[in-house]
């Protein structure tokens, strides 16, 4: 059986952040016509995260399964 570990998120891992953002937007989008994403949303939530990562100003967990990044939490401290 394949155990899931959980971490504090690093700079690093803000590519494989945004894509499970961009897949949860888009799944979004697809079922619910009245959400439509600011243009630019996804490059602001990258640079929001790079921030709350470095500063510190939120916890910023991800969540592996094999490696494989399968989630992430942003949580205030």
């Amino acid at each position: 059986m394949s155990a899931l570990e959980i971490r504090r998120a690093t700079r690093a891992d803000i590519p494989a952040i945004l894509e499970l953002w961009n897949e949860s937007t888009e799944h979004h989008t697809e079922g619910e016509s009245y959400y439509q994403p600011p243009e630019g949303d996804a490059k602001i939530f990258a640079l929001q995260m790079q921030e709350e990562i470095e500063d510190g100003s939120k916890r910023v967990a991800v969540v592996l399964h094999d490696g494989e990044m399968v989630g992430y939490h942003l949580a205030e401290k």
